[in-house]
Parts: structure tokens; C-alpha cells; sequence
């Protein structure tokens, strides 16, 4: 298990501290449900449609030996969506 602790450009003391974790996203094959608690996944591969915008996709191939992705876990409850842009017109 590995935790980072990441501090934003002198805004540390700002921003709410956010533990979590990063795993291996396992071996590439069907994708499935992403747990509750998941911040992201990266997966390296062609990049599919997917209802989830947690799931990111980035169209290279991972290096030999290195794991197929990442999967980002919070410690703290994770709220997920998608957000659509409003138009105005001119």
C-alpha cells in the first residue's frame, strides 16, 4: 500500500487533506464495476465507452513488466457524475 501526501503550491493549509491510496488496477481484460471508494482508474489501452467517469483511458501501451494501470482509493466518502456545460447565447 503506498500513501502520498500531495501539497498544492503553498495552498496545503488551504485544501482539505485527502488520504488515499494507489493499487494496481490488475490485469487488462472486460472492465468491471469500480468500487465505492474509487477516486480514479488509469488503464493503459485504447480507450472504450464508458459510463463511469471515474475510468480513464490512456491509449498507450504500458511498459514491459509494469502493471496495466492505476487504481486511486479514498479513504473519505466519493461523490461521482457527470456535469454538463450550460450555453448562453450572444
Amino acid at each position: 500500500m503506498t500513501v502520498l501526501k500531495i501539497e498544492a503550491a503553498g495552498l496545503a493549509d488551504e485544501w482539505p487533506a485527502l488520504p488515499y491510496r494507489i493499487e494496481s488496477a490488475g490485469p487488462a481484460g472486460p472492465q468491471r464495476p469500480l468500487p465505492e471508494q474509487a477516486l480514479c482508474e488509469f488503464r493503459f489501452g485504447p480507450a472504450g465507452a464508458d459510463a463511469d467517469p471515474r475510468r480513464i483511458a490512456i491509449d498507450l501501451q504500458a511498459l514491459p513488466g509494469a502493471d496495466a494501470g492505476d487504481l486511486w482509493l479514498s479513504e473519505l466518502p466519493v461523490r461521482h457524475g457527470w456535469a454538463t456545460a450550460k450555453t448562453t447565447k450572444c
